[in-house]
């Protein structure tokens, strides 16, 4: 199936375990990035492989075949690339991780890893969700709009999880969609990783799950998507309360595998 879907990123795979890289490669090849994958001998020959390539993404070892990858790192910045380079190490040294990050690579992932957690960075750096606000917008607009709300004019908030993206568009093809399918009112926005927050002013949890259900009903398939749905006052008196509400709402959709849930 996976060699059916027509890639829209390409991610650079710089590791001498090919069996990591087969991995790496049957995994992101099935939600429609496309992975090159090197195993060099000198910086040069990944620095020739992102010009060559113009990757989304690189997943950078350390320990290569007698260099640094850091080494490799600053070669790509010298030629002017500026891809997100997400390091892959087994070095538990935490000096390590610090050398890295300090020298500019955007996250370290240590092996072994959670190819959830390598997937939900590998879409926040590669900007998967385009020009959609952030984490920190939509914690910004949540807590405005839950001090306006009351019982004349209740906010209604859903976190959203992109379990399994659509064969080609990824997920920010999913993002569009939900966005485009709302109220005009909505705002939607990036959570985190795989996961979108909505918020939708003035409804009430019974109008927003009805909502919610049409507007993920138009865009799911062939993507699977579950969703958690609180409201305020309903279930939350303040907007950390909403969103914790929401997010123990999403836990329980996933586990029983409903399109969406609302707070009790």
């Amino acid at each position: 199936m996976s060699s059916r879907l027509e890639p829209t990123e390409t991610i650079l795979v710089v590791e001498d375990e090919h069996d990591i890289a087969t991995f790496l490669r049957a995994y992101f090849r099935a939600s429609g990035k496309e992975v090159i994958h090197v195993d060099p001998t000198s910086p040069d020959e990944v620095a020739a492989a992102v010009a060559t390539y113009d990757p989304s993404c690189v997943l950078l070892d350390l320990r290569l075949r007698g260099f640094n990858g850091l080494d490799a790192f600053r070669q790509i910045r010298d030629a002017g690339a500026d891809t997100p380079v997400i390091v892959v190490t087994a070095d538990p040294n935490p000096a390590t991780e610090k050398a890295a990050l300090h020298e500019g690579v955007v996250a370290v992932v240590r092996k072994p890893f959670s190819i959830d957690k390598l997937c939900r960075l590998v879409a926040r750096y590669t900007g998967e969700f385009g020009d959609l606000d952030g984490p920190d917008e939509l914690q910004s607009r949540l807590a405005d709009e839950v001090a306006k709300a009351g019982s004349s004019r209740p906010v209604s908030f859903a976190l959203v999880r992109i379990v399994t993206p659509p064969a080609s568009g990824g997920l920010g093809s999913v993002a569009r969609g939900v966005q485009e399918a709302l109220p005009e009112s909505a705002f939607v926005a990036n959570s985190e990783g795989d996961e979108l927050g909505v918020i939708l002013p003035g409804l009430d949890v019974e109008a927003a799950e009805a909502t919610l259900v049409a507007a993920l009903g138009t865009v799911a398939a062939p993507a699977v998507v579950r969703a958690g749905l609180a409201a305020c006052p309903n279930h939350a008196a303040d907007h950390d309360e909403l969103y914790m509400a929401a997010d123990a709402a999403l836990a329980h959709a996933c586990d029983a595998r409903r399109l969406v849930t609302v707070a009790v």
